[in-house]
Protein backbone atom coordinates (compact mmCIF):
# COMPACT_ATOMS: atom_id res chain seq x y z
CA UNK A 1 0.00 0.00 0.00
CA UNK A 2 1.27 3.38 -0.29
CA UNK A 3 1.94 5.99 2.21
CA UNK A 4 0.12 9.18 1.95
CA UNK A 5 3.48 10.90 1.99
CA UNK A 6 6.81 9.01 1.08
CA UNK A 7 9.34 11.49 2.04
CA UNK A 8 10.47 8.65 4.56
CA UNK A 9 10.54 5.16 4.58
CA UNK A 10 9.82 4.59 8.11
CA UNK A 11 5.76 3.70 8.65
CA UNK A 12 3.92 6.29 10.10
CA UNK A 13 3.12 5.85 13.77
CA UNK A 14 1.28 7.93 16.34
CA UNK A 15 2.47 11.07 17.49
CA UNK A 16 -0.45 12.13 19.69
CA UNK A 17 -0.83 15.78 21.15
CA UNK A 18 0.01 17.53 24.36
CA UNK A 19 -2.05 18.92 26.28
CA UNK A 20 -1.36 22.37 28.49
CA UNK A 21 -1.46 19.39 31.63
CA UNK A 22 1.06 17.11 30.17
CA UNK A 23 -1.10 14.57 29.13
CA UNK A 24 -1.02 13.20 25.77
CA UNK A 25 -4.06 13.42 23.33
CA UNK A 26 -4.58 9.95 20.95
CA UNK A 27 -3.47 10.68 17.06
CA UNK A 28 -6.79 11.42 15.64
CA UNK A 29 -7.78 11.90 11.80
CA UNK A 30 -10.55 14.08 10.82
CA UNK A 31 -13.23 12.46 8.48
CA UNK A 32 -15.18 14.14 6.20
CA UNK A 33 -19.00 12.54 4.41
CA UNK A 34 -20.52 14.17 2.04
CA UNK A 35 -23.82 13.90 -0.61
CA UNK A 36 -25.64 10.75 0.01
CA UNK A 37 -22.52 9.32 2.46
CA UNK A 38 -23.74 12.36 5.26
CA UNK A 39 -27.73 11.61 4.75
CA UNK A 40 -26.92 8.20 5.27
CA UNK A 41 -24.55 7.95 8.11
CA UNK A 42 -26.53 10.80 9.59
CA UNK A 43 -23.49 13.20 10.65
CA UNK A 44 -21.07 15.07 7.78
CA UNK A 45 -17.88 14.74 10.07
CA UNK A 46 -16.33 13.01 12.92
CA UNK A 47 -12.57 12.49 14.75
CA UNK A 48 -11.72 8.97 14.64
CA UNK A 49 -8.38 7.28 16.19
CA UNK A 50 -5.46 7.16 13.65
CA UNK A 51 -4.02 3.32 13.48
CA UNK A 52 -1.08 3.20 11.76
CA UNK A 53 -0.28 1.51 8.84
CA UNK A 54 -4.02 1.30 8.20
CA UNK A 55 -5.11 1.93 4.83
CA UNK A 56 -8.05 3.88 3.64
CA UNK A 57 -9.78 1.13 2.74
CA UNK A 58 -9.72 -0.79 6.22
CA UNK A 59 -10.03 2.80 7.66
CA UNK A 60 -13.67 2.52 5.31
CA UNK A 61 -14.04 -0.81 6.77
CA UNK A 62 -13.77 0.61 10.19
CA UNK A 63 -16.27 3.16 10.04
CA UNK A 64 -18.73 0.93 8.43
CA UNK A 65 -18.33 -1.23 11.50
CA UNK A 66 -19.10 1.80 13.81
CA UNK A 67 -22.15 3.21 12.06
CA UNK A 68 -23.46 -0.62 11.62
CA UNK A 69 -26.89 0.45 11.65
CA UNK A 70 -27.18 2.92 9.07
CA UNK A 71 -26.37 1.34 6.26
CA UNK A 72 -23.70 3.46 4.12
CA UNK A 73 -22.10 2.59 0.56
CA UNK A 74 -18.13 3.72 2.22
CA UNK A 75 -17.69 0.42 1.06
CA UNK A 76 -18.98 0.47 -2.52
CA UNK A 77 -16.09 -0.11 -5.01
CA UNK A 78 -16.42 3.12 -6.47
CA UNK A 79 -16.47 5.29 -3.63
CA UNK A 80 -13.64 8.16 -3.49
CA UNK A 81 -11.62 9.15 -0.86
CA UNK A 82 -9.62 12.17 -1.06
CA UNK A 83 -6.82 13.29 1.69
CA UNK A 84 -6.26 16.83 2.48
CA UNK A 85 -8.09 17.76 -0.57
CA UNK A 86 -6.40 15.76 -2.65
CA UNK A 87 -8.01 12.64 -4.19
CA UNK A 88 -6.48 9.32 -3.63
CA UNK A 89 -6.65 5.75 -3.90
CA UNK A 90 -8.06 3.67 -1.31
CA UNK A 91 -4.64 1.89 -0.87
CA UNK A 92 -3.28 5.12 0.37
CA UNK A 93 -1.89 5.21 4.23
CA UNK A 94 -3.41 8.38 6.31
CA UNK A 95 -0.99 9.90 8.56
CA UNK A 96 -2.17 11.12 11.99
CA UNK A 97 -3.66 14.24 11.57
CA UNK A 98 -4.74 14.03 8.06
CA UNK A 99 -8.26 15.44 6.80
CA UNK A 100 -10.06 12.55 4.82
CA UNK A 101 -12.98 12.58 2.79
CA UNK A 102 -15.38 10.20 1.81
CA UNK A 103 -17.53 10.67 -1.62
CA UNK A 104 -19.90 8.41 -2.85
CA UNK A 105 -20.53 6.35 -5.84
CA UNK A 106 -22.15 9.27 -8.41
CA UNK A 107 -24.54 8.05 -11.58
CA UNK A 108 -24.47 10.25 -14.54
CA UNK A 109 -27.43 10.09 -17.62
Amino acid sequence: PKRHRSFTDEPAQPKGRTRPNGHLDAAMLSVKYFASLREQLGCNSERVEFVAGETLAQLAGRLASLHAGSPSDLQHPTTRCAVNQQVVELTVIPLDGDEIAFFPPVTGG
